[in-house]
């Protein structure tokens, strides 16, 4: 009888010992999928966002992914950094709006590298945060990012449908 006890209480031991961790649901997989130019694209390499917030209040976001690699084998990529005085779910930030809301899209291309963003002159991105989770940050976006003046021929890009779940950093 001795051994049937201690039998059940070492099974019952291991399986509640290793059961899964409550949060694990809440976990980010690491996306950035946007259609560009009409084209869907999917940025799901290396993606990811800032450190975890070190207070209640969060003031900026950032993430960063990569594409499939391109001409002579390098990948595209895209970020976006937003800086507000406290950022919240379900509020959508332009760079209209602010100047705090930056992005930039990098193609290879035959040529060497074209990057656009928002922030040049006739550039535009609006960033919606839908979720601002223990594990991460999710959102959309969708805008128009140029070349700028600086970069002749001045070329812009639609982003349109644009959806990201980036992971902190070490969690």
């Amino acid at each position: 009888m001795k051994r049937y006890v201690f039998f059940t209480l070492i099974i019952s031991l291991l399986f509640f010992g290793c059961s899964k961790d409550e949060d694990s649901g809440d976990r980010i997989e690491g996306l950035i999928h946007f259609q560009l130019n009409g084209e869907d694209v999917k940025y799901d390499f290396g993606v990811n966002g800032n450190d975890p917030p070190s207070e209640d209040i969060v003031h900026f976001v950032t993430v960063w992914g990569e594409g499939e690699p391109g001409h002579n084998g390098v990948r595209p990529n895209i970020s976006f950094q937003l800086i507000h005085e406290h950022i919240q779910e379900g509020v959508t930030y332009t760079s209209a709006d602010t100047e705090m809301l930056y992005s930039e899209l990098t193609i290879p291309t035959s040529g060497g590298l074209r990057e656009f963003s928002a922030t040049n002159k006739g550039g535009s991105l609006k960033l919606t945060v839908t979720e601002l989770g223990h594990y991460g940050v999710k959102g959309t976006f969708s805008g128009t990012l140029t070349t700028g003046s600086y970069a002749p021929p001045f070329t812009s890009i639609t982003i349109t449908n644009g959806r990201f779940e980036a992971p902190y950093n070490y969690r």
